[in-house]
């Protein structure tokens, strides 16, 4: 449990967008939440299934950030029942959404690429 906050301070500390950029709600259905913190530059998006369903899930990142200029996102986190996951996967922007699937009862942290 300490090395998972550890990561996760790590995280808040290394994008400058979860200290000072600006929030937006991107997707609020039951049982999911879908947020992103952005700056001009950067964004970092976390969405949180609720659910003992797996979820596929559509972000309006357009909404908040440059999907010209930014081609992915990248997993930071993964958090499920059984424990957490920083394993490096990329999840291509298509046209002005992203689309994820999310395992039951687990949240993802995805900082644009």
């Amino acid at each position: 449990m300490i090395a998972f906050h550890r990561e996760m301070i790590a995280i808040h500390k290394n994008n400058r967008e979860l200290v000072e950029g600006s929030l937006l709600r991107l997707v609020g259905e039951p049982y999911l939440v879908s947020y992103a913190r952005f700056t001009a530059e950067d964004c970092t998006v976390v969405a949180i299934n609720r659910s003992e369903e797996e979820r596929m899930v559509n972000l309006p990142i357009w909404q908040v950030c440059d999907t010209k200029s930014k081609s992915a996102f990248v997993k930071q986190m993964l958090t499920t029942k059984d424990g957490y996951s920083k394993e490096v996967v990329e999840y291509d922007i298509e046209g002005a959404n992203l689309r994820i699937t999310l395992p039951p009862v687990s949240g993802i942290v995805l900082r644009a690429k």
